[in-house]
């Protein structure tokens, strides 16, 4: 055997040997049956465990009386901790007494004693520590001294027994009492300034508490779920309060939070259902988020002068709450604080507020008028890129009651969502110089009123912003408008004619889909992006001005009441632009169109004529661009000498009737001025009196012959300008 075995193997025998003199050394003697320990250096003894700390046999049982002093070795020792474990499950112990010379009772002394039933603590105590009496389910009675600053963490958990419970000076740790289901009563005295988390959270029994006069913290959840609770007074030494402090507390009916208190915690109240009187005080500046919500019997609240800051979601789902006071030093107003008030009615929003949150009164279906004041400097927006619904952060979002709006000097963005859903709104006074309209800002308006003027330096109008405003019958767009978002004006079916801004770069997707009233339209040159279905089913649609140069997917189909498309500018044609557009019977194409994609004239049977500028064929993708019957009975125009190039490019030589024509020339301008006027009618007249030479300008009905047809067609030009 190799000395590093041999070394190893005393090594692990000397830790055995150690490990048997500790266990064997757990106490130092036994006197009266009760077991001591000499503390290091004193003339002082701990009661400790018999022997091994794993070992479950009880030491203990029945009525133990610990002595303040005993006698050993003809020394006399004061006896002053209950030693750590105890009297650790000792399920046979039925009272103890605790002499007035213990300062400390250790972590777990009495854990688990579950007969446990009387407890007298001495004069002299000064520390309960962590769970020192935790589970001791029987103990009915203990009064805890003036002498102890401390309880430790659950030291009195779980105590289902207790009924009456006084804790005159000492600091309440964390659990200290939780899940106390019997307490009825709680007093704590004016020594006390803190009371720990969870403290007496699930004390479900309790209906009475007592907060003293010095009291400084209610730490997070500290009275959670006692749900026997039926009024509180909160002192005004309390400079914190907890998170969720009595949340949960659902007989809790009256809460005064006295003058001094600074604030309110998350969820400090947040779904006490019977709370129906609330009293806040002066010196408070801040409720918490959630602190209020779900306390569905709240009537009124009137916030005090020092009050600034409301927070999210702080009143939500208060669904009786009709009335609310707020002072002139309030100046945040939180996401969603009264969001589902359905019943709030009177709502006067003080010039000190700067910001109020998205959602803030999302759902107050009783609310009729709203004015923001001229502090109002933000307007919180959901921060969303998509066309999402996220309705309910919508400012007002769902008010169905609500008829008018006043947006104060300094609103310079009409959020996402903001009057989503009122149903009922008429009357939008807008006294700044609002830039944006969010994501669906006033979709489903119904009631909005068709005169409704947008703001002169808008320059983004945001996605389904205006859709399903089914008032509305006509639309300018500000010429500062460059944006103009998907499903921007969708669904507005009453909607007669729009202009669009000059300076628009951008078309959304659907922005005017299903219009089906709309007649006119003009698109601007300056588009430089169009999404696809832009006008699809607008089938009222039937005058339309094409300056710019690309048309998206099914930008117009089925827009039956289209005849003619002249697209001048146009470079490309999208898929199914121009999908079953069933009565449209001639097609325009630019100069500089270079490709027309897949099915962009599908199911236009009723095409006659195709003119076509460029004198190179643009590219068709495929040969379904046009319906057969097109091909087969419509005439193509195109430039003079540009057959052979279009009949060798894939789908135009389809066309049965090709015809070449100069484009140069201005149909039915007989003197060449460049305009259309009553002196070409008379001139064509002279010369088909004069027998004189007929300029080309002549052929208006292009059967490339001058007759009493062609005359007629320039009246017809001049009358109805086709």
């Amino acid at each position: 055997m190799n000395r590093t075995k041999i070394f190893l193997k005393i090594a692990f025998l000397l830790v055995c040997l150690i490990a048997g003199s500790i266990t064997a050394a757990a106490y130092d003697f036994e006197s009266g049956g009760i077991y001591y320990k000499i503390n290091s250096g004193d003339s002082t003894l701990t009661v400790v465990y018999k022997g091994n700390y794993d070992d479950a046999t009880p030491t203990y049982s029945g009525n133990v009386i610990i002595p303040s002093v005993v006698r050993y070795n003809d020394k006399q020792y004061a006896v002053t901790v209950i030693g750590s474990n105890a009297f650790l499950h000792d399920i046979q112990l039925t009272s103890v007494v605790i002499p007035n010379t213990v300062t400390t009772i250790n972590e777990a002394a009495f854990a688990n004693c579950t007969s446990l039933s009387t407890v007298t603590l001495g004069q002299s105590l000064k520390r309960i520590e962590e769970h020192a009496f935790q589970k001791c389910s029987a103990l009915q009675n203990v009064t805890i001294p003036n002498s102890v600053e401390y309880l430790g963490r659950g030291a009195f958990e779980k105590c289902t027994s207790l009924t009456d419970v006084t804790v005159p000076n000492a600091y309440i740790s964390w659990q200290s009492f939780n899940e106390c289901t019997g307490i009825t009563q709680l007093t704590v005295g004016p020594g006390v300034t803190y009371i720990g988390e969870i403290a007496f959270k699930g004390c479900t029994g309790l209906t009475q508490v007592s907060l003293g006069s010095n009291l400084q913290t209610i730490y997070t959840s500290a009275f959670e779920n006692c749900t026997a609770l039926s009024s509180l007074t909160v002192p005004g030494s309390v400079s914190t309060f907890g998170d969720k402090a009595f949340k949960g507390c659902t007989a809790l009916a009256t809460v005064t939070i006295m003058p001094g208190v600074e604030s309110i915690g998350k969820e400090a109240f947040m779904d006490c259902s019977r709370l129906s009187r609330l009293t806040l005080n002066e010196g408070l500046t801040s409720i918490g988020n959630y602190a209020f919500s779900g306390c569905s019997r709240l009537t009124s609240v009137s916030f005090p002068n020092s009050l600034e800051t409301i927070g999210n979601y702080s009143f939500s789902d208060c669904n009786r709450l009709t009335t609310i006071s707020m002072k002139n030093y309030l100046k945040t107003i939180g996401g969603s604080a009264f969001s589902n008030c359905i019943t709030l009615t009177d709502v006067t929003i003080p010039n000190s507020v700067t910001t109020i949150g998205s959602g803030a009164f999302y759902n107050c279906l009783a609310l009729t008028e709203i004015t923001i004041p001229n502090s109002v400097t933000t307007l919180e927006s959901y921060d969303s890129d998509s066309y999402v619904n996220y309705s309910k952060y919508g400012l007002f979002s769902n008010c169905t009651g609500l008829t008018k709006v006043t947006l104060g000097e300094q609103a310079t963005a009409i959020p996402a969502y903001c009057f989503n859903s009122c149903t009922a709104l008429k009357e939008i006074e807008i006294l700044g110089d609002v830039t944006s309209i969010g994501i669906s800002a006033y979709y489903g308006c119904t009631a909005l009123q068709c005169d409704y003027k947008l703001p002169d330096n808008l320059l983004t109008i945001g996605a389904g912003a205006f859709q399903n405003c089914t008032n509305f019958t006509d639309i300018v767009i500000p010429d500062s408008v460059v944006t103009l978002g998907d499903r921007a004006f969708q669904d507005c079916s009453n909607l007669k004619s729009i202009q669009l801004s000059d300076k628009l770069s951008f078309l959304g997707e659907k922005a005017f889909y299903r219009c089906y009233a709309l007649k006119a339209v003009r698109i601007p040159k300056s588009l430089s992006s169009v999404r696809g279905y832009v006008f699809q089913n607008c089938t009222g649609l039937t005058d339309v001005q094409i300056e710019n140069a690309i048309i998206g997917q099914h930008m117009f189909s089925n827009c039956t009441g289209l005849t003619e498309v002249d697209l001048p500018n146009v470079v490309r044609i999208d898929s199914y632009a121009f999908e079953k557009c069933t009565s449209l019977k001639e097609v325009t194409l630019g100069a500089n169109l270079t490709v027309i994609n897949n099915n962009a004239f599908r199911d236009c049977n009723t095409i006659e004529t195709v003119v076509s500028k460029s004198d190179i064929a643009p590219t068709m993708t495929s040969s379904g661009i046009f319906t057969n019957n097109a091909y087969n009975t419509a005439t193509l125009y195109i430039p003079i000498g540009a057959t052979e190039d279009y009949m060798l490019t894939d789908y135009w030589y389809k066309f049965a009737n090709i015809v070449e024509k100069n484009f140069d020339v201005i149909s039915g301008d007989v003197d060449g001025d460049g305009v259309m006027s009553i002196t070409d009618l008379t001139d064509l007249i002279d010369l088909l009196l004069s027998n004189g030479e007929v300029p080309a300008a002549a052929d208006v009905d292009g059967d490339g012959n001058i007759t009493i047809g062609d005359v007629t067609g320039i009246i017809d030009m001049l009358l109805y300008g086709n």
